[in-house]
This record gives structure tokens, C-alpha cells and sequence, in this order.
């Protein structure tokens, strides 16, 4: 996930297949997805100001920003964060570049509470659509259906067997959780399987069969027809091309300021 922060002057967020995004002094936009990008400062104003921010996780526990447009924009001016979301983003950029103790604490904080912040900003902006979507784990069966899925995705899972674990009905399992999270159960625990393993192939060197077992797999054959269907390619291809010792650690947090 991307984010940047308009501090001052204006620029121009440009992505493929979106409309060009506006951006002005105190404004801050989310890109959930990490889509590729391009910033172009408007010439008419000097000294144009940007803080960006990145977060990564391969654990999967960011898979309903899924369901978020492509950019999320929020103006933090004139607004409950006016001026905090700001200090904070140079804050985060002041523990980037230090070697003091507890730095990747503070910064994995400073994500998380950056990452909300922007989210509830979001649901003020956007009426009850925005709400909605902020308030999707307040249902008791989505919620303890996402848990178990995330405790034990090495389970044989099926949507009988997860609407028993969690006390309701199948079909009221799949509509609730269609309607909070924006896709099927299975779905959703297909991605969040995929997600683990990618991570488990970047920082391990885990045997296939081993990560395929972890991951809710009964061999290494059934797991790489379901990782290719995924991410295009073998599992194996894909941990030679990412390698596992330039992995980046799940929860990373970066910032930097550009003019």
C-alpha cells in the first residue's frame, strides 16, 4: 500500500486506466493496491512538498482493502487530523532515517494509526458507503469466520464446515460475507492461503510439500496448480525471481519526502 501527503503546493497523481487525481496542500491519498503511479507537480506551484509512505505485508492481513477504489483520496485539512496526520508522517520520516532503539517499533505504529487514520477520514468523507465498509467486522459471523480462517488456514475448510465452526448456516455465512468483505468465503480463503504461502517462499526455505501442508494443502502438486492460478507462475519460479534473502520484512514501513 502507498500513501502520500500533500504538504504543500499541488500535484497530479496519474495511474493507468484511472482519471488523473488532483492533489492540494493537506490532501492525502491511499493507494490500497500499490498501484504504479506517476506524481507530476503542477508547474504554477513552487516547492511543491510530498511525504510518501509505503506498507507492505505478505501475510495477507490487508486482503479486504480489496474491496477500496483503486485511490483513496481524503483532505486532512479543516478536519479532526488537521495538521496531526502531517506530523505524524514527518515524525515517521524522522525514525526512518535514525538508528535509535525501538525504531521498527515505532514506525510499525505509526503505520498501523496512519493506515486507520486515512480509513476513518475516508468513512466521514464518503457517507454510508465509507462507513459500511469500516464496520464489516462488526458481524459476529463474518468476524469469527475470519478468524478461523486466519488462526487455521491449514484446515480443510469447506463453507459447511466453517458455518458449523461459527454457528450459522451456509447460506446466511455466504451472504453475510459476500456483503462484508466483497467476495466468496472460499475465495477469500484461496487468497489468504496464496498470501501466507508467498510469504512462507520469500523468507523460508521451506520445502513445497512443508509450506504446502501449512497452507491447507495435502500435496505439492494441488498447491502449485493453486499458487500458478494466482500469481501466473510456479511457486518455485516465483521464490527464484523474488529470492529469499532480499525479501522485505512483512509490516515494513518507509517514508521519504520529495520536492
Amino acid at each position: 500500500m502507498v500513501i502520500h501527503v500533500v504538504i504543500a503546493g499541488q500535484c497530479l497523481l496519474e495511474a493507468h486506466g484511472q482519471a488523473p487525481v488532483p492533489l492540494a496542500a493537506g490532501d492525502a491519498i491511499l493507494l490500497p493496491r500499490g498501484d504504479a503511479h506517476v506524481l507530476s507537480p503542477q508547474p504554477a506551484f513552487a516547492g511543491t512538498e510530498v511525504l510518501s509512505g509505503y506498507m507492505w505485508s505478505a501475510s495477507g492481513s490487508c486482503l479486504m482493502l480489496g474491496a477500496l477504489p483503486p485511490a483513496v483520496r481524503v483532505p486532512t485539512r479543516r478536519s479532526e487530523a488537521d495538521g496531526w496526520l502531517e506530523a505524524a508522517m514527518r515524525c515517521a520520516q524522522r525514525e526512518a532515517g535514525s538508528s535509535r532503539p525501538g525504531r521498527e517499533a515505532v514506525l510499525a505504529r505509526l503505520a498501523e494509526i496512519l493506515l486507520i487514520e486515512v480509513m476513518r477520514l475516508h468513512a466521514d468523507t464518503s457517507g454510508e458507503a465509507g462507513k459500511d465498509w469500516f464496520t464489516r467486522g462488526n458481524d459476529r459471523i463474518v468476524s469469527a469466520a475470519l478468524d478461523a480462517i486466519h488462526r487455521h488456514p491449514e484446515r480443510g475448510w469447506t463453507l459447511a464446515s466453517l458455518a458449523r465452526h461459527v454457528g450459522s448456516s451456509r447460506s446466511v455465512l455466504a451472504k453475510r460475507f459476500q456483503e462484508r468483505v466483497g467476495t466468496t468465503t472460499m475465495h477469500y480463503l484461496t487468497q489468504w492461503r496464496m498470501s501466507l504461502a508467498a510469504n512462507l517462499l520469500c523468507r523460508s526455505d521451506s520445502t513445497l510439500l512443508r509450506i504446502a501442508g501449512a497452507v491447507g494443502y495435502e500435496t505439492d502438486t494441488a498447491f502449485s496448480r493453486a499458487f500458478r492460478r494466482e500469481y501466473g507462475m510456479p511457486p518455485a519460479t516465483w521464490r527464484r525471481r523474488r529470492g529469499t534473502t532480499h525479501a522485505v520484512p512483512a509490516g515494513t514501513y518507509a517514508l521519504e519526502g520529495t520536492r
